[in-house]
């Protein structure tokens, strides 16, 4: 046997293997690539609707599936970070702010832009922006769950009262006579 033998019968035996291996280095990365895809489609498909909670899910997946190296990875990071440092300053009623809105919306905006370019979507920033759909009556239904829950947590809490007007009472009934009374009575 020569070492031609040899390396054929090595090649022969390390074959499977080394499929299998590269089979499974494969379903890895199409699973990495999934994954980033899913929250690409999540935050398009929420953007309209930002306090969702499957959008708040995927913002925060952000760190978890685009961790790579790559330039556009950490542009992608950057680009969250600089929404989410946006999210640390308070938006009470008692402060709120249309430019700070605003702002959120084109931070928000430009992540989607870069997410979208490094997995192989161009969407121009217009797009991303104003090409979703979002249904007045869906905003209006927030607003009346929002009204609502605030309004019954706040009688909970003691912080309101519960009005109560009465309407309708019943007319003062006049006192009927006694007949078993008076029919004693008459008999005397």
């Amino acid at each position: 046997m020569n070492i031609s033998d040899g390396l054929m019968i090595l090649a022969v035996m390390l074959a499977p293997l080394v499929s299998v291996q590269v089979s499974q280095l494969l379903e890895r990365r199409r699973g990495r690539e999934e994954r980033k895809l899913n929250v690409f489609r999540t935050l398009m498909a929420t953007r309209a609707n930002r306090v969702s909670l499957d959008h708040v899910k995927a913002l925060n997946m952000i760190d978890l599936e685009f961790s790579g190296k790559g330039k556009g990875e950490r542009v992608i990071r950057e680009n969250w970070k600089a929404l989410l440092d946006s999210f640390t300053t308070p938006s009470s009623p008692e402060n709120y702010s249309e430019a700070l809105a605003l702002k959120r919306i084109d931070l928000l905006v430009d992540l989607l832009y870069h997410m979208g370019n490094f997995l192989g979507y161009h969407y121009d920033k217009t797009h991303i922006k104003n090409a979703c759909y979002s249904p007045q009556a869906h905003g209006e239904l927030d607003q009346d769950i929002t009204a609502i829950r605030k309004g019954l947590a706040s009688l909970l809490q003691g912080r309101t009262v519960l009005p109560m007007f009465i309407a309708n009472l019943p007319s003062p009934v006049t006192e009927q006579p006694d007949t078993d009374r008076l029919v004693a009575n008459a008999g005397r």
